[in-house]
């Protein structure tokens, strides 16, 4: 059965799947997202139309989430915290979790997502909801343990605006000096490590991992450019290096090897919260710096496709509505300095 072809009405696009003289239509932001659904509801479908409740073994929820954690969890770049959202969710929702997976009902997740937005945010929620429908669609692709998912038309909590933190200058000297470390002076302690990251990231836009990964062979100073050969998306990305990108890594050059770093992520993290707390700055993430770089990039780089070689985003509108934050005042110098009338 082949997809059948969305239809766009305004900003939405309609899709209708017609299966044995029933009809089953959705409405999505994009053509993507319509086609995705059809092709999940077509699978779906069939699905159910060969199989009936007594033909399909009995299992748990619990049962599923195992074997996913054991065969599907380690395989992603993501393990370790998806194996400790799993845990918790396994230990806070028993009542969830123990129920036969025939038997679960689109108003369980319903309840649970009513109940969890009461407590952290929307995107927490959706995240762990997007955990949870997996395991029901291995279930259904993999293992033959459901014909459908009970999630299917469950809607997830509507997200908040994109972050758009900027890292401001005095932040950042505030920080540097927290961490005892002074621009151009040889880095001996992880605390100087931690300044030093501070600003190779936001000479870079790398992520923190990125950073703290990074090793000798993949640096080439030479031909001005850091290579990284396995990032969040899976695909290899080249980093141009900046003047004073270059200057940062000819700084810490000999002082760890194989990598540049001798710090770990957690530890950077952890570091640099406690460094920002010190200082009394709020709501500064560390992963904030790769928004105010990306922000300064585009004052030079303008064209998006250019600029996401560098940060690695392979969806321009991500990169131009999340990680691009210019002020007005920036935009208004970039008008005048250009010789807008």
């Amino acid at each position: 059965m082949k997809i059948p072809k969305a239809i766009q009405r305004g900003d939405s696009w309609r899709i209708c799947v017609n299966f044995q003289n029933k009809r089953h239509t959705s409405t999505h932001d994009t053509e993507k997202e319509a086609k995705e659904w059809a092709a999940r509801k077509i699978l779906e479908l069939k699905d159910a139309s060969k199989s009936s409740k007594d033909e399909i073994p009995q299992h748990t929820y619990l049962e599923a989430i195992e074997y996913y954690l054991k065969n599907v969890t380690p395989k992603k770049k993501g393990a370790r915290w998806e194996t400790l959202r799993f845990r918790k969710l396994i230990r806070d929702n028993p009542q969830l979790v123990s129920k036969n997976l025939l038997d679960l009902k689109s108003f369980d997740f319903v309840k649970y997502r009513d109940s969890r937005i009461k407590y952290v945010t929307a995107t927490t929620v959706s995240r762990e909801m997007e955990l949870l429908s997996a395991v029901l669609y291995c279930c259904i692709r993999e293992l033959g343990w459901l014909s459908a998912s009970p999630m299917t038309l469950v809607a997830r909590p509507k997200l908040p605006p994109p972050r758009n933190r900027r890292a401001y200058d005095h932040e950042i000297a505030a920080i540097l000096e927290a961490c005892s470390y002074k621009e151009g002076a040889p880095v001996y302690t992880k605390s100087q490590e931690v300044g030093w990251s501070v600003l190779f990231a936001l000479e870079t836009a790398m992520r923190m991992g990125e950073i703290t990964s990074m090793t000798w062979d993949n640096v080439y100073i030479d031909k001005m450019y850091v290579h990284l050969p396995d990032t969040k998306n899976g695909l290899t990305r080249n980093i141009p290096l900046s003047e004073k990108a270059e200057q940062l890594l000819l700084q810490i050059k000999g002082a760890n090897s194989p990598r540049v770093l001798s710090i770990e992520s957690d530890s950077l993290s952890t570091l640099f919260r406690k460094y920002r707390n010190r200082c009394e700055i709020d709501d500064l993430r560390f992963h904030d710096l790769r928004h105010e770089a990306t922000t300064r990039m585009a004052q030079i780089i303008q064209n998006p496709a250019d600029l996401s070689k560098i940060t690695g985003h392979t969806d321009i509108n991500i990169l131009v509505n999340t990680y691009y934050n210019p002020t007005p005042t920036e935009v208004a110098l970039r008008l005048r300095k250009g010789g807008v009338k």
